[in-house]
């Protein structure tokens, strides 16, 4: 359900708002919404170790999950020029 409904959606959306190329192929969108995943799950975590753990969050918690958005976008852009897949803006970072 998170996958089809959401996940996609998600990859989708990024690379609409950063103007990224979309996919090569039927199998390239499939990197995208696992970088989703990864994402989610580091997040998620997070809340598994508060509520679960009970081992509280870190006092980074704010800017760790700043890095880990800032990090997923950067991974979005960075497939695309690994695949050789140019932005639809030429010149655009």
């Amino acid at each position: 359900m998170l996958r089809e409904r959401i996940f996609k959606t998600v990859a989708e959306e990024v690379r609409h708002a950063y103007q990224l190329a979309e996919p090569a192929d039927a199998d390239d969108p499939e990197m995208d919404v696992e970088l989703v995943w990864a994402l989610h799950a580091s997040i998620f975590y997070l809340g598994m170790r508060k509520w679960v753990y009970k081992s509280g969050l870190p006092k980074v918690a704010n800017a760790l999950i700043k890095t880990l958005i800032e990090g997923f976008i950067g991974a979005m852009k960075q497939r695309r020029r690994a695949d050789g897949l140019s932005t639809k803006m030429q010149g655009k970072k």
